[in-house]
């Protein structure tokens, strides 16, 4: 790795990095998105008869920060790593020309958000760049990671096996981020489950922050969040395909696969101008290490189109439901299974809430389906729908056995109502000696509820237990700005996973709007923040659960699009 001298004067002034062995498919746009998450970018350009790009930051110990944390790194989308160097030259980003071209390949953004040539970037935000003069900031790495390390101490077998088990997974969240401009972008990020793990850091209610442990204060990679890999809805892979928005997605056979959503329609000069996509992709993330990672388009389509489409993984095979939208149409089946024998999707049984009876409502009031709750418990997959307000039916938890292919009312579940929480929960084994399960949901106040499923032995009847909760309204307050009075403008979403030994993640993004100064209208992109808790359960011999707080975690980074409307965590996954 290059490094500027003590001696060169003019060190401190150089904030631009230089990037080598571009391919061709890279172009500036590509070389912004690669670095946006973390680093305060003003700008990227690529010189492509040189396969060189060279990106700017605001301040010298960004620059440094990203050059020690990416430098030999995997590149997003493609099968080449960072090659990293101080841009020497300095020769302002603004003005770089690509001879190949003809033209100066630039990609930047305004104070409005929209793109800019290098003439018009250059007279508006010339005198807006701020002279750095500044040492790199070593402080800023004090609340990450160093990978590899772990601080499990227990030297039992079962402890061993569970952490070296642990050092080669990675935990990834998937986001679609929306932008006012209707364009979008599935973006995947990974986290170290070992650096996770390793992590003991504790939020404090009375000065309501997070107090560092001791592996976390020591530790020196700046960027333990990383993009991996990015599909935009308005390209696939730079060959221009329409990608559908709002599709679900499930881990499967060592990757991701995505299906459903809404497609544009091809007249866009009149409604409906989206309509039920049927496609699917495959995201093969490949070992982070030594391989790179690919978006496959699936040869395979789903039967019909299906809108927020619920994709679920149940006992190693995949299941996509139909969500609906107010004002789409039912479209059969609406319940379908991959064949992986045979390479091809196989209609299953509707579920309850969309047979005939069901969909006869009033005009205008919401349809059964848009507003699904789900948990998978062994072989069963339970679904409800519930929407707030509606006088649509209300149906009661909806069992689809997979053994059975067969849907029926769980009406000794939360009193034969719907599910008492929005998207997913998860339920997780007790190993106490029973059939019984503990399923973990997150609802609207705040708290992380937790309740005993009790399975009865000889008819199969599913019964839960009260609840319990963990309050995090303090830390969310404190950490994410979200209280209760502004959660509506506040766009949450969240997802569980379970770690094994009895450890259960808990992740959730949320943005808010920013108040931005002009030094950074060059190169705003929203802020999004993601809170990682770790949660330990324990059941007590009264039969009642026992939790403590591992790790408390907080990351901030910066959306792929400016002024992003409508973030959504789609799922998290260990692979």
């Amino acid at each position: 790795m290059e490094h500027t001298t003590a001696a060169n004067s003019n060190a401190d002034e150089i904030r631009s990095l230089r990037v080598e062995g571009l391919l061709p498919e890279m172009d500036a746009k590509y070389l912004y998105g690669c670095f946006s998450d973390h680093g305060q970018v003003v700008a990227a350009t690529v010189l492509h008869n040189v396969r060189t790009g060279f990106v700017e930051f605001t301040s010298r110990s960004w620059a440094e920060m990203i050059l020690k944390s990416y430098n030999g790194h995997g590149m997003p989308n493609f099968n080449q790593r960072y090659r990293l160097k101080w841009d020497m030259d300095s020769a302002s980003m603004m003005w770089r020309w690509d001879y190949a071209y003809e033209r100066c390949s630039y990609f930047g953004f305004n104070d409005a958000g929209r793109e800019l040539n290098a003439n018009k970037a250059l007279l508006r935000y010339k005198h807006l760049i701020p002279a750095v003069n500044e040492k790199p900031a070593a402080a800023a790495a004090g609340q990450q990671h160093q990978e590899g390390e772990s601080d499990l101490v227990n030297q039992n077998c079962e402890a061993i096996l569970y952490e070296e088990w642990c050092k080669e997974r990675f935990l990834y969240l998937c986001m679609e981020e929306l932008c006012k401009e209707k364009d979008g972008c599935y973006v995947i990020r990974t986290l170290k489950l070992s650096n996770l793990l390793s992590c003991s850091c504790k939020f404090d209610e009375k000065i309501g922050k997070i107090i560092t442990c001791r592996h976390c204060a020591s530790c020196n990679v700046p960027f333990e969040l990383q993009k991996r890999a990015w599909l935009r809805t308005t390209d696939f892979c730079s060959k221009k395909m329409k990608i559908p928005r709002l599709m679900g997605c499930a881990s499967y056979s060592g990757g991701i696969l995505f299906a459903g959503g809404l497609d544009q329609s091809p007249d866009q000069t009149q409604a409906p101008y989206f309509v039920p996509s049927r496609k699917c992709y495959f995201f093969k993330p490949g070992d982070i290490s030594n391989d790179y990672p690919e978006w496959i388009r699936l040869p395979s389509d789903i039967k019909s189109g299906k809108p927020e489409a619920l994709l679920v993984n149940v006992d190693g095979s995949l299941y996509c439901l139909s969500g609906l939208l107010v004002g789409q149409q039912v479209v059969h089946p609406t319940f379908e299974v991959y064949n992986r024998d045979y390479g091809r999707w196989v209609p299953l049984p509707d579920p309850p809430f969309y047979t005939p009876e069901a969909l006869n409502y009033k005009r205008g009031d919401p349809r059964a389906g848009t507003h699904l709750s789900y948990a998978i418990m062994g072989t069963k997959l339970l679904v409800s729908s519930k929407i707030p307000g509606s006088n649509s039916p209300h149906f009661p938890v909806c069992c689809f056995d997979v053994m059975e292919k067969k849907w029926t009312e769980v009406t000794t579940l939360f009193n034969g109502k719907p599910f008492p929480f929005r998207r997913g929960a998860l339920v997780v084994d007790l190993e106490d000696g029973t059939h019984d399960k503990v399923m973990f949901y997150f609802n609207n106040y705040f708290a992380i509820r937790v309740c005993r499923l009790v399975v009865n032995e000889d008819d199969g009847s599913i019964k839960n237990s009260p609840h319990q909760s963990l309050g995090i309204d303090t830390l969310m307050t404190s950490l994410l700005e979200i209280t209760i009075q502004n959660q509506s403008m506040v766009k949450m979403s969240w997802d569980f996973v379970d770690l094994g030994n009895k450890k259960v993640c808990f992740v959730l993004s949320s943005s808010l709007p920013e108040v931005r100064d002009d030094e950074s209208a060059c190169c705003h992109r929203q802020t999004l923040r993601l809170l990682v808790l770790v949660i330990q359960f324990q059941v007590l011999e009264s039969g009642d659960f026992s939790f403590k707080f591992l790790a408390t975690r907080t990351f901030e980074y910066q959306g792929h699009f400016p002024f992003i409307w409508h973030p959504n965590l789609q799922g998290c996954f260990l692979l």
